[in-house]
């Protein structure tokens, strides 16, 4: 009777099959979950290195312009009637002279915007010009790069300065 009772008796668990369809679920989630994860790290990165080059870009342009404190006045306070105002490009940088003894420069070699007393106005400058329209007016363009391991993000900035009358 015993052995009778044991034939009907079905065993609990899990087949083999089963258990391999389980794991093989599980291991599609936890590579979409990496994947998901890894895609919404290097977006952080990348969002992240867009809005330190667009700082880094707009507070340069913004000292260039306003001047980094009272000792240091920006461009706008630049006289139209100046005759000292002087705009000079050469293939290592510019410079611009203005009120006097008031200037900026840009040096490619170090990749950095100064004042007149070595204060670094804005740093990663990938490329700069500063171009004279006319007597009263001169463009300034700023392009800041950072590069974190493969990836090389970048902005521009173009602004049109007006002397003082």
């Amino acid at each position: 009777m015993n052995m009778f009772y044991s034939i009907h008796v079905r065993q609990r668990g899990f087949t083999m099959t089963e258990v391999m369809v389980a794991l093989a679920i599980f291991a599609l989630i936890i590579i979409g979950s990496v994947n998901v994860f890894i895609m919404g790290l290097r977006l952080w990165q990348t969002s992240s290195m867009d809005i330190d080059t667009m700082r880094e870009a707009s507070m340069g342009l913004e000292q260039l312009l306003y001047g980094a404190n009272t000792n240091s006045p920006g461009l706008r306070q630049a006289i139209a009637s100046d005759t000292n105002t002087v705009v000079t490009n050469t293939a290592a940088g510019w410079s611009i002279r203005f009120c006097g003894t008031k200037s900026f420069s840009y040096a490619r070699s170090s990749r950095v915007i100064t004042n007149q007393s070595g204060l670094v106005l804005c740093t990663n400058v990938n490329q700069s010009s500063v171009t004279r329209v006319s007597t009263n007016q001169v463009n300034v363009y700023v392009q800041v790069t950072q590069t974190q391991g493969s990836m090389i993000r970048s902005n521009d900035l173009t602004t049109s300065v007006f002397f003082r009358n």
